[in-house]
């Protein structure tokens, strides 16, 4: 119970004291920086609630329990709304399918407009039977009073290296590679995670991304610089439909056009080579691209990364993100 969960002692034995009593509030709030391991805590729960299976967590972080929900922003919206609440609330009567409890983790719960979180405060205040709410936030102080004080509020903490360390080991055969043959390399991905054990994982990925996965990323940028709609729908097609994978090229994509979008920006004179790139793509296709496009290809890519890292099916997701980089080239 709770093993995934890293540091977080005093969290861990009030939750797994409060589950084993059957104590549990029904509404929690989980505070924290991001990577900082709230999405762990809340699946966590749920699957204490399930009574403790690893293989259920990882199917609940799969979506593929139709008990447990995660909710965030709708495609393209930058809030939360009213209608999403309703929704919930809508479901939160439904009778559980496998377990005996319903739960629904309210990610970047800040994100909320007022009357949303008011729409919330009944179900708190009257909450159907065997149902939890978990909302997840970079801070409590960014949600109404009145939401905070019908919660119960949990704070993560900053991971130890050597907890970072531990974990990474242990989940990563990649890590415990590195531990053995390249300590320096694992010494600073573990250093520049500064105590976030998400930023960590992040890291890692990216330090054994695949010479193929470098490409493809680069063709993608190429494609959105020579402002071609039939380069970018070929380029991003070449994506894999792998989760991981996808998520980890256009993360490489996105870092690539930040360093074109802090060349065009700085514009000292000087051409370079993006550092995260196989090929020599020089920071001189910035200027293919004005500051606004830029930065509607970043929220393009970037969102599209997280609604795949949140379950979204893989090929609609990077079939809809070559549209809107198409859309902004036009």
């Amino acid at each position: 119970m709770f093993d995934s969960v890293v540091a977080n002692k005093a969290t861990v034995d009030m939750l797994t004291r409060a589950v084993g009593e059957g104590r549990l509030p029904h509404a929690l709030i989980i505070e924290g920086a991001s990577g900082s391991g709230r999405h762990t805590i809340a699946f966590s729960i749920a699957s204490a609630l399930a009574g403790g299976d690893a293989e259920t967590e990882h199917r609940m972080r799969d979506g593929l329990c139709p008990d447990v929900r995660l909710i965030g922003c709708a495609d393209g919206r930058k809030t939360i709304g009213v209608e999403t609440v309703r929704e919930l609330a809508r479901q939160a009567y439904i009778t559980s399918n496998e377990f005996s409890f319903r739960m629904f983790i309210i990610e970047d719960a800040e994100l909320m407009t007022a009357s949303a979180q008011n729409a919330f405060l009944k179900l708190f205040e009257e909450p159907p039977q065997g149902v939890y709410f978990v909302l997840l936030c970079l801070s409590a102080s960014m949600l109404l009073p009145t939401v905070r004080s019908r919660a119960q509020l949990l704070r993560t903490e900053r991971c130890r290296d050597e907890d970072i360390r531990r974990y990474l080991i242990a989940s990563s055969q990649r890590a415990a590679t590195l531990a053995r043959d390249g300590a320096a390399e694992l010494d600073r991905i573990i250093l520049s995670a500064e105590g976030s054990i998400g930023e960590a994982m992040r890291l890692l990925a990216r330090s054994g991304v695949s010479e193929k996965a470098r490409e493809i990323s680069d063709g993608v940028i190429r494609a959105v610089t020579s402002r071609s709609g039939v380069a970018i729908m070929v380029s991003v097609s070449r994506l894999s439909s792998d989760r991981s994978e996808a998520a980890d090229i256009l993360e490489l994509v996105l870092d690539g056009l930040r360093e074109l979008l802090f060349a065009r920006c700085c514009d000292d004179g000087q051409d370079g080579t993006l550092p995260n790139t196989s090929a020599n793509i020089g920071t001189d296709l910035a200027d293919s691209l004005s500051t606004r496009e830029l930065c509607e290809c970043m929220a393009a890519v970037g969102e599209t990364r997280d609604r795949i890292l949140h379950n979204a099916n893989v090929r609609l997701a990077l079939t809809s993100a070559a549209l809107r980089l198409r859309h902004v080239m036009d």
